[in-house]
């Protein structure tokens, strides 16, 4: 399942800079764990937390965890799309769009993420989906030209 598939991602993705996994060692930062224990957190170590959370299914835990930290949320959703978008070219489309959405559940403003996630459903045949998502990505950004491309082509396809 993806429980299962998230977690060899994750252990695939340590270290491996195209996923983001680079070792980053800034100022360690302090965070509070759920059990209630403090420790003090690399940048990555904080990802690595947040991917853990988002893993189990723990969005809240994991925007927390995130706290308005711009570097931090671009990292995750970087990780998270980049993992998509590998699983959508290896044909593996139900494990993209739980990335995509996973991503999109953390930051629910890039059109980019409803892009990708619109490609997912249209590669599987879910055009009623692909159509709800790009226009989502064309609400937050309404110049969005390959979004209004790709709104084209699946009304074509609709049509059809």
């Amino acid at each position: 399942g993806f429980r299962q598939n998230f977690g060899r991602f994750l252990e695939r993705s340590r270290g491996n800079k195209a996923l983001g996994g680079k070792r980053c060692f800034g100022n360690p930062q302090k965070h509070r764990f759920s059990n209630g224990g403090t420790a003090s957190l690399s940048p990555e170590d904080r990802v690595e937390e947040i991917m853990m959370q988002i893993g189990r299914g723990r969005f809240d835990e994991a925007r927390a965890l995130i706290a308005g930290d711009e570097d931090i949320l671009t990292r995750v959703v970087r990780r998270l799309n980049s993992h998509g978008i590998s699983c959508r070219r290896a044909g593996q489309l139900g494990e993209a769009a739980n990335s995509f959405e996973s991503a999109i559940l953390v930051c629910d403003d890039d059109e980019g993420l409803f892009f990708n996630l619109t490609r997912v459903y249209m590669e599987g045949g879910r055009m009623q989906q692909a159509m709800e998502t790009i226009r989502k990505a064309l609400a937050i950004n309404p110049g969005f030209r390959e979004g209004k491309a790709l709104l084209e082509r699946i009304a074509l396809k609709m049509a059809a």
